[in-house]
């Protein structure tokens, strides 16, 4: 499939990498083919999907914002995480080259994705928007 690589963007995701007690996990855990099938491409709901890896720094920092973007968007959206060592089938079909990536799903189709750390402002715009169902998603209409 290609070499994973960390990327480390400008405008990174403020705080620690907090362990959160079990049960306050709210981003789904996607541990197989089927179970990503299900909740992000049959799920209907909007989706953010964080591929991480447990050896990525950068994934680390961004942990807590996905779960609190799961928890703000609960009953709204769905998030998930799929760990790109785990899953590198699903991994290699979106072509994931760097890991934070975060792609966001709207109707089972790809409509948008951040690759590195960003601010938990530019993920949440995206959710907004598909959320509410107000068009275009690009990052490039989020400046």
């Amino acid at each position: 499939m290609g070499v994973l690589f960390t990327l480390s963007m400008g405008g990174g995701v403020s705080g620690k990498s907090v362990q959160l007690p079990d049960g306050e996990q709210k981003a789904v855990h996607i541990v197989s083919v089927e179970a990503f099938e299900q909740k992000v491409i049959n799920g209907g709901a909007p989706t953010l999907v964080d591929f991480y890896s447990n050896r990525c720094g950068p994934c680390h920092r961004l942990a807590p914002t996905v779960e609190a973007l799961a928890r703000a968007y609960e009953g709204q959206a769905t998030v998930c995480k799929v760990d790109v060592g785990a899953l590198s089938e699903v991994t290699a079909r979106y072509g994931i080259r760097g890991v934070p990536a975060v792609l966001f799903f709207q109707k089972g189709r790809e409509v948008d994705r951040l690759v590195g750390l960003r601010k938990q402002q530019k993920y949440e715009g995206i959710l907004d928007r598909l959320t509410e169902g107000t068009g275009s998603t690009k990052e490039d209409d989020l400046k």
